[in-house]
Parts: structure tokens; sequence; C-alpha cells
């Protein structure tokens, strides 16, 4: 019978009473954000039920000092070495009483091996992510909502969101409705792009892609920060304005007619303006994890116009196929578009 993971068992383990197996089970279920979730609000019932103990530091260096002066009455100790010896007793219960109170998460996080290289992020942060061709809207404590583009990620801070800050890490893409704090308090998304975006009450869609770095402003206000933390550039957006940043980390602004378009992707479409066809590997690649080679310089030159809506990269192929009458030769994860048979 497969042993599972249960409240007891966890308890168990956090009080180092798990056999090496049930550590293995443990550190297998404990990979996946939802367990990791669970974990920790184990980890807190069970310091709650379970409180370590804490050194009675006054008596315990009264009784030193009393085993010290009779030492020194009875001459094989001088004042030098009791003034010593009881200062190094004394940092050593310190250090002792702060090591016990977090004794049972250091002992989880070792025993969990490797695997908590990452332990930093999800020890803080709760992480929302999609898989590719996934889309997903989440709902944050402070009313904002975030929707996130396929093969991206939000970081949300588990503890003093709302109520200190609201920052947020974004990598990937996604779409932002944030709401106004009583308090006037900034809502702020910070990337690994080289900028950060700071709202007050409004809706963007902000992307960190490898292939494009921009912030599009459907309504309200925002303010972006960026380049070299030294010597940081700001820079107001209003409605209807995108910006782009080049890989030098330059801010190119425009208007742009229909700012709506930069979050069809919500609805799985793809809006397509006499799109080269080069230009749709990076797609491909962010939103289904694919591939897409091109076979030669005149199919890379063949453009693409028009709306259309696919859950999957087999959907969009087919409307490729049929919008430009190309042939697709397809191997695993990776798709070459070829000439048209009568070119």
């Amino acid at each position: 019978m497969k042993l599972q993971v249960t409240s007891d068992l966890l308890f168990n383990y956090f009080a180092g009473q798990t056999t090496p197996l049930q550590n293995e089970l443990i550190e297998d279920w404990a990979k996946t954000s939802e367990n990791r979730e669970l974990f920790f609000v184990y980890l807190d019932e069970w310091e709650a039920r379970c409180p370590q103990y804490i050194a009675d530091l006054d008596t315990a260096l009264e009784r030193h000092r009393a085993g010290l002066e009779q030492r020194l009455h009875a001459g094989t100790c001088d004042d030098q070495t009791l003034t010593a010896e009881t200062e190094i007793f004394e940092n050593e219960h310190k250090n002792l009483i702060f090591h016990k109170r977090w004794l049972a998460a250091a002992v989880a996080l070792i025993v969990l091996g490797t695997s908590v290289i990452f332990a930093k992020d999800w020890l803080f942060y709760q992480k929302h992510s999609t898989a590719f061709g996934e889309i997903r809207t989440v709902a944050l404590a402070d009313g904002s909502q975030v929707t996130l583009n396929a093969h991206s990620s939000l970081l949300v801070p588990r503890f003093g969101f709302d109520r200190f800050s609201r920052e947020v890490v974004l990598k990937g893409e996604a779409e932002f409705s944030v709401t106004h704090a009583p308090d006037d308090r900034d809502f702020t998304v910070k990337t690994a792009s080289g900028f950060d975006v700071v709202v007050l009450g409004t809706e963007f869609v902000v992307s960190t892609r490898e292939s494009a770095s921009k912030v599009v402003l459907t309504k309200g206000k925002v303010r972006l920060l960026y380049g070299e933390l030294q010597h940081r550039k700001a820079l107001t957006l209003k409605p209807g304005e995108l910006v782009t940043f080049d890989e030098q980390g330059n801010a190119n602004l425009r208007q742009t007619q229909q700012p709506e378009d930069y979050s069809a992707w919500k609805k799985h479409r793809f809006i397509f303006d006499q799109t080269p066809l080069a230009d749709l590997a990076p797609l491909f690649r962010d939103h289904f994890g694919v591939e897409l080679r091109i076979a030669d310089s005149t199919v890379a030159r063949m453009t693409i116009t028009g709306t259309f809506t696919a859950r999957t990269d087999d959907m969009l192929l087919e409307f490729l196929k049929e919008a430009a009458r190309l042939r697709v030769h397809r191997e695993g994860k990776t798709v070459t578009l070829l000439r048209p048979a009568a070119l």
C-alpha cells in the first residue's frame, strides 16, 4: 500500500520522528506549489501546538555565576575568568534560544534537500503560474486581478501584502486590473527585465518575454521606472500608449489605437496585421513551447493578416496553413513551415 502524506505524518516530520523513507516521500510530495502551501500551513499549526523550549536564562546565569563564585572563593579562578565565562555562557544561551525558534523550519528545509535551492521564493512568496497554452486569472488580497498569459508566473508576498506594501514580481506576460488603495499606496510590478511599473489604480498589460519587453496602458495612469539602479529614469504613460524596450534597456514610447488588442490572448485570440511569418517564432515559443522554423527566405517574408482563436498550437497552425496556403512538417515540439507546393 502506498504511503500517504497526512497531517500526522507531517507533524512527526517537523518533530524529527520520521524515517528516511518517509522523508523521501515528503520531499517528492512537497515539489508542487499546492503541496508546499499546505506544508507551511501544517508547519504553522505544529509550531502553535508545540512551542519550542526557551531556556530560563536568568536562572541559568545565576546558577552558573554561583558556581564560578564558589571557585573564586576556593581560589580556582580569578575575577577575569568569572567575567569572561559568564559572558560566553550568556551569548551561547542567546544563540540557543534563537536557533530553537527556527529549528523545525530549518530541519524541514535541509531534509528536503536540493529541491529547496529556491526555498526563499516559496517561503516568502506565493507563486501563481501557467503552463504552455494556459490562461489563468488570479484574485489578489487587495481586490486587484491579474490575468496570466501562457508560460508566465507571478510572485505575491505571503506576509504583509495589502497591509504594508503592494509589490508583485512578474515573469512572462500578464494583464493587471489594479484597485485603488484607500491610503493611496502604490501597486508595483517588479520585473527582471530592467523596469518596474508603479500604479495607483488602472488596467495595463506587462510583458517581460525574452523576445520583447513592453507595457501597454488601457486606462488610468502608470509610471515606469527603468534603467540602472544608480541612474533610474521615470516615464509616465497615458491611456493608449505603448512602451517597448530594446536590448540596451532604452524605452520607445508610441501611441496605439487599440490597446485592447495587446490583451486579446486572454480569450486565446491572436491578431495579425501584415505580420511576417518569421515574426511568429517567438509567439509559438512563448505560448506553446514550440520551436517554429521557416524553410527559406521566401516563406519568411510572407505575411499574414487576420484574427484567429486558438487554444492549441495545432489549431493556430491549421489557420496558418489555410490562410497562407502553407505546408507544415512536425517532429515533436519542432515545426517547420514550408512553401506551398505551387511556389
